[in-house]
């Protein structure tokens, strides 16, 4: 049995007369967890990715579409005093490498909203794709469009400073909360409790 924790729905918004304001729909996101490759990355190595880790990246691409042609990797980050400006490396590998600098311990989401073939794929072959996963989340959806954008505000990814603030206490260091408007302001309301789902693997 596989254990996958399963993010929790943020709270709707109406307004008073029952009207939707901010609603969730489902999608199918492709994450890397960075701890769960063959060899776990830190910030000290992201110029010296192991061949076992871009071997995945190169299987994963593979299986989502996405080239694995270097690029231009934007990272203007000092780590133990050597500069890191721009590398170039895969897309996969670019988005991995970003994240490790900004909150090292998150799932790096590679593609949004793929088929449930996808998945499946990726789910019997886990061996050969160590550290990627398939998770079912919830996203924002406002039927009113951009009317009132500023007044509902937005969501991301909890920082590493904002893990120890007492308003965000018990709060797991994936999930993501309000970041501005309404869903900052409302966010102890809004925010669900995650739960898990167990997976019988064969």
């Amino acid at each position: 049995m596989r254990q996958i924790s399963t993010p929790a729905p943020r709270g709707e918004i109406f307004d008073r007369n029952g009207n939707v304001l901010v609603e969730n729909t489902k999608e199918l996101d492709v994450v890397i967890a960075p701890a769960s490759l063959p060899v776990k990355l830190t910030q000290l190595n992201i110029d010296n990715t192991p061949k076992s880790d871009k071997a995945v990246y190169r299987r994963l691409a593979r299986v989502v579409g996405i080239s694995t042609a270097p690029i231009p990797c934007k990272m203007n980050a000092r780590i133990l005093g050597h500069y890191y400006g721009t590398l170039h490396v895969s897309q996969i590998e670019c988005a991995v490498d970003q994240q490790l600098v900004t909150t090292p311990y998150a799932n790096v989401r590679i593609q949004r909203n793929v088929s449930p073939d996808v998945q499946y794929y990726i789910l019997e072959r886990q061996n050969q794709l160590p550290g990627v996963q398939v998770q079912e989340v919830f996203v924002r959806r406002y039927p009113l469009g951009s009317v009132a954008a500023q007044l509902f505000g937005t969501i991301g990814p909890i920082s590493s400073s904002e893990l120890k603030d007492p308003r965000y206490k018990g709060i797991p260091e994936t999930d993501y909360v309000g970041q501005s408007g309404l869903e900052w302001y409302y966010n102890h309301y809004l925010q669900g409790t995650d739960g898990q789902e167990r997976f019988q693997v064969n």
